[in-house]
C-alpha cells in the first residue's frame, strides 16, 4: 500500500510545486503593489480574504506545503520519495525550447569522408529520431567512426530502411545522452553502378550519348563525356535525411507552468473585474457571498468527495478499463453536482429576490439592470468555479491512485508514475470542458429565474441538459423519415446547445489527448450560448415590473 501510495503522490508533487510558485507570484505582486501603492496592496490583501477567493488559496497552500515536506525529507532525511526533483524544476525553462528541430536534408556524394552534422541536443532530450537514406551508413554519436568503437554504440543505416528511435522508460543506447553532432560515414563505395555498366546503359537503354568513331575504336564526344560525368554525380551521390524532436528530461513539468498560471489566471479575474467593473463585481461577490454560506454548498462538496473517494474502490468489471470508466464517472458526478447547485442558486438569487422586492433595493442604488444580471451570473459562476476547483483537485488525486491500486489487483509489475501523470492529464480537459458546460446551463438558468421559480427552472434545466446530449441521435434518427420529425431534429439542434460537444468520453475511451484546439473552439462555442442567454435574461428583466 505504501509503495501505491508513493508511486501516485509523485504527479501530485509536480502539481503542488505548480501551486507554490503560483502562491510566490501572487506573494511578489502584492509585494511590489505595496512598495508602489499600499492602498493598491491593501485592495489586493482584501481581495484574498473572499469567500471565493481563499478556499482557493488554502488548497493551493496546502498542496506547496506537501511539496515542500517531501522536498525536505528527501533531502534532508534521507528519503527518496521522488528522485527527479531537481531534473523537475530544471525542465521547466526547457519547455519553451524544445519540440520538432529543422530537418536536415543532404546529399553525400560517393566516397566522401565522414561527414559531420551539428544538432546540439541536451543530455536525456532527445525523445524521437528519424534517419533516412538509400545507401548504407554508419551513423556515430559526437565523434566519427573508429576501429576500437564498440559496435553497439554505432547505429547501421541500411539502403531504403528508416530507422527510429524513441525515447522509452529506460533509454539505452548511443541516442539516450548528449548529442553535439552525428557522423555520418561509410566504408565501401555507396555508387549504384560502375561508370561502364552507367555509360553503357545511358547508351544502349536511353540514347541520351552520341558514339563517333575514334583512333581506338568507338568512343564519345567530348559534351557527351561531361554529360556522363554528371549523370555518374547524380546517380551516385546518397540522399540522407534525419528529423528529430526533443523534449525536456521530465516532460511532465509541463504541469508546474501551468497550475501556477491557472493560479494566478483565477486571482487575477476577480482583481481585474474589480477594477473595470467594480459595480458588477461587487453585485458577484456578494452573491457568492450568500451561496457559499448556504448548508446546499458544502452538502455537495462533501457528497460529491464521498462519492469520488468510493468509486476508485468499487469494481465497474470493464476488463481492465476501470480508470478510464472511473474518470468518466467521476466527471459525471462534478457536473452534475455543480449544475443542480447552479440551477437553485439562480432559482434564490434572483427569482426569489425579485418576487421579494430585494433586487428593488438593490436596482434603487446606482446599478443599472445589465449590471445587475451580469454581476449575479458572475456570482453564481463563482462558487461553481470554486466547487470545480476543490473537487476537481480532489478527483485528481484519487485518479492518480486509481492507475496503481488497478495494477496493484491485476498484479502488472510494469505500472510506473509517468502512467499516473498520463492519465490525470488527461482528465484536465475533462474537467474544464464540464465547467464550460455547467456555465452555459447557468446562464440558461439565470434567464429562466426572471421569469419562473425554482421547480419550473430545474424542470427546464433538466430537460435542456438531457436533450442537449441527445441532439446528435435526434438529427441521425430523423434521416430518411418524415419531413415534420426531420424539421424538429434540426429545430432542436440550432436552437438548443449540443451538450455532447463537451463530453470526452470517446477520448476517454480511445485513451487519446483532447487538443487544445478543440478546447479552444468549445470554449468560443460556449461563450457564443452564454451571450444569447444573458441578451435573453437582460431582455425578460428590463420590462419586468419590480415594484
Amino acid at each position: 500500500m505504501s509503495e501505491n501510495l508513493l508511486l501516485s503522490y509523485k504527479p501530485e508533487w509536480l502539481l503542488g510545486c505548480g501551486a507554490g510558485l503560483g502562491l510566490g507570484i501572487l506573494l511578489l505582486i502584492w509585494g511590489v503593489l505595496t512598495l508602489v501603492n499600499r492602498r493598491a496592496g491593501a485592495a489586493v490583501l482584501d481581495l484574498a480574504g473572499q469567500t471565493v477567493i481563499w478556499p482557493v488559496l488554502v488548497t493551493a497552500a496546502l498542496l506547496a506545503g506537501g511539496s515542500l515536506i517531501t522536498t525536505i525529507l528527501d533531502s534532508a532525511g534521507g528519503y527518496r520519495i521522488f528522485d527527479q526533483k531537481a531534473a523537475a524544476w530544471r525542465s521547466v525553462p526547457r519547455l519553451a525550447s524544445v519540440g520538432p528541430g529543422k530537418p536536415i536534408i543532404q546529399q553525400i556524394p560517393p566516397k566522401a569522408p565522414p561527414q559531420q552534422y551539428q544538432v546540439h541536443i541536451r543530455d536525456g532530450e532527445l525523445s524521437h529520431i528519424v534517419l533516412d537514406s538509400d545507401r548504407d551508413f554508419v551513423v556515430t554519436v559526437n565523434t566519427p567512426d573508429s576501429a576500437d568503437r564498440p559496435d553497439e554504440d554505432r547505429i547501421h543505416l541500411k539502403a531504403n530502411e528508416t530507422y527510429e528511435w524513441d525515447r522509452g522508460r529506460e533509454a539505452l543506447g548511443p541516442l539516450a545522452g548528449k548529442i553535439d553532432s552525428l557522423y555520418v560515414s561509410s566504408d565501401a563505395d555507396p555508387a549504384a553502378w560502375s561508370r561502364g555498366d552507367l555509360v553503357a546503359q545511358l547508351v544502349c537503354g536511353q540514347g541520351m550519348l552520341s558514339l563517333v568513331p575514334t583512333a581506338s575504336g568507338i568512343g564519345f564526344v567530348p559534351p557527351a563525356v561531361a554529360a556522363v560525368d554528371r549523370e555518374i554525380q547524380e546517380r551516385t551521390a546518397a540522399n540522407l535525411v534525419i528529423r528529430y524532436v526533443t523534449q525536456p528530461v521530465v516532460p511532465q513539468a509541463a504541469m508546474i507552468p501551468i497550475t501556477a498560471a491557472g493560479l494566478v489566471g483565477y486571482f487575477c479575474f476577480f482583481a481585474l473585474l474589480g477594477w473595470g467593473a467594480p459595480k458588477v463585481s461587487a453585485v458577484a461577490l456578494a452573491t457568492a457571498r450568500e451561496a457559499m454560506a448556504q448548508p446546499l454548498f458544502y452538502l455537495l462538496l462533501s457528497v460529491g468527495a464521498v462519492f469520488l473517494m468510493g468509486l476508485v474502490f468499487t469494481p465497474f468489471f470493464t476488463f481492465g478499463e476501470d480508470v478510464r470508466q472511473y474518470k468518466d464517472s467521476g466527471l459525471t458526478v462534478i457536473m452534475v453536482f455543480t449544475i443542480m447547485f447552479a440551477v437553485w442558486t439562480a432559482s434564490v438569487s434572483v427569482a426569489e429576490e425579485i418576487e421579494g422586492r430585494t433586487a428593488l433595493t438593490v436596482l434603487s442604488k446606482p446599478i443599472g439592470r445589465r449590471q445587475f444580471i451580469l454581476g449575479k451570473y458572475l456570482g453564481i459562476l463563482a462558487p461553481v468555479a470554486v466547487a470545480f476547483i476543490l473537487l476537481g483537485i480532489w478527483f485528481l488525486l484519487w485518479t492518480s491512485y486509481k492507475v496503481v491500486y488497478d495494477a496493484r489487483e491485476s498484479a502488472d509489475p510494469n505500472i510506473m508514475w509517468q502512467d499516473c501523470y498520463a492519465e490525470l492529464a488527461q482528465t484536465v480537459p475533462g474537467l474544464v470542458l464540464a465547467f464550460m458546460e455547467t456555465a452555459v446551463l447557468a446562464a440558461i438558468s439565470v434567464a429562466i429565474s426572471t421569469r419562473l421559480p425554482l421547480l419550473p427552472n430545474l424542470v427546464i434545466c433538466t430537460s435542456i441538459y438531457m436533450v442537449g446530449h441527445l441532439v446528435p441521435l435526434l438529427v441521425q434518427s430523423t434521416v430518411g423519415h418524415n419531413e415534420l420529425v426531420r424539421f424538429m431534429g434540426q429545430l432542436f439542434a440550432t436552437v438548443l446547445p449540443v451538450l455532447d460537444h463537451f463530453n470526452i468520453y470517446a477520448a476517454v475511451a480511445a485513451g487519446a489527448e483532447v487538443p487544445a484546439s478543440y478546447i479552444a473552439w468549445v470554449g468560443l462555442y460556449s461563450l457564443n450560448y452564454i451571450a444569447i442567454a444573458l441578451l435573453l435574461a437582460l431582455a425578460m428583466f428590463e420590462d419586468r415590473d419590480l415594484a
